[in-house]
């Protein structure tokens, strides 16, 4: 199973199998962070990163599903993980992006992490409504 995803990934074209990359790679780190550090701390790593100015190669949809398929390859990859790569990989590629934290009480209490742009919700999207309590911009 592993070769045969080894084989999709090699004939993937260069710009797809780097998105894919940098996403793993971003998630991995978020969610080592995550596991290491008090939120606060990380919270103010990624809060200091501001979108580019140059517009970095990979479009908005590009980050999203490469973030949104290499998650599977994470372990325990939550919506706060994706959200802090996707927010990461956004500003680094010169988009701005808010990284927001809600809180339900659809079938219970939940809270949810989610990426949105210009008022957009781009990752995270939920059949639940959830009410932000915290905005990262």
């Amino acid at each position: 199973m592993s070769s045969l995803l080894l084989i999709k990934f090699m004939r993937l074209p260069g710009e797809r199998k780097n998105s894919l990359l940098a996403a793993l790679a971003a998630l991995w780190a978020m969610r080592i962070c995550l596991w290491l550090l008090p939120y606060p701390s990380l919270q103010r790593m990624v809060s200091k990163m501001k979108a580019r100015k140059k517009k970095g190669t990979l479009s908005v949809d590009d980050i999203i599903q490469s973030v949104e398929m290499a998650s599977k390859y994470v372990i325990s990859a939550s919506c706060l993980t994706r959200a802090l790569a996707a927010k990461i990989l956004l500003a680094m590629n010169g988009y701005d992006s808010s990284l927001l934290i809600g809180v339900s009480s659809c079938n219970g209490f939940a809270a949810h992490a989610w990426i949105e742009r210009n008022g957009k919700i781009i990752l995270g999207s939920s059949d639940c409504h959830f009410k932000p309590i915290y905005i990262l911009e």
